[in-house]
């Protein structure tokens, strides 16, 4: 990442989200290119869900743009979309990444029964090596488990994983509740921490 890049993620990540829009204009300026990840993070940092539904995904998904891409789909309740391009592209992606999606999915429509086995799938795999609780969490939260959600977003802190803890910005079960003054305080104290 260029540092444009790096200080766009980080407006986003603060929920600074006019200056992620100025960055992003400064980043496109200088180097026009394919930004549709960061054109996803900064409309859902200023809460367009409007102009996500008008957005038109490229065709050569890179991993951002898959992980954008997703996320958006979540965003605007279209479930089996967002599990349709998991399916196609989940090949091209740590499997971990595809469980969390897989999990958010389902729990955000209502179907319990798989988000909880995806739990159960990600708990085996965190034997064997390290899963963000941040999964755990987007996943909980989704299911509206908020106080199993918050555990596990405690846990993540507690581990310093701070890409995974900033990350929850960025994630469909979060971007729902972003105006819940639990979450943004917690999200205040990861910079803190």
């Amino acid at each position: 990442f260029n540092v444009h890049e790096n200080f766009l993620f980080f407006y986003i990540y603060t929920q600074s989200c006019g200056e992620a829009a100025n960055e992003l204009n400064i980043l496109k300026s200088i180097n026009p290119g394919d930004y549709f990840h960061f054109e996803v993070f900064v409309t859902m940092c200023l809460g367009q869900t409007d102009e996500l539904a008008n957005m038109t995904m490229p065709t050569n998904l890179l991993p951002l743009s898959l992980f954008a891409s997703v996320e958006r789909y979540l965003v605007l309740n279209q479930f089996d979309k967002a599990l349709m391009l998991i399916e196609e592209e989940k090949t091209k992606l740590d499997g971990m990444w595809i469980l969390q999606w897989q999990g958010e999915a389902f729990a955000l429509s209502g179907r319990k029964s798989e988000a909880m086995k995806i739990i159960q799938e990600l708990t085996a795999l965190a034997k064997k090596k390290y899963v963000p609780k941040t999964y755990f969490a987007s996943i909980y939260m989704a299911l509206g488990e908020e106080e199993k959600a918050y555990e596990y977003l405690e846990q993540s802190l507690k581990e310093r994983d701070g890409t995974a803890l900033h990350d929850a910005n960025l994630l469909a079960p979060f971007y729902k509740k972003r105006n819940d003054p639990r979450l943004r305080e917690f999200m205040k104290r990861t910079w803190v921490n």
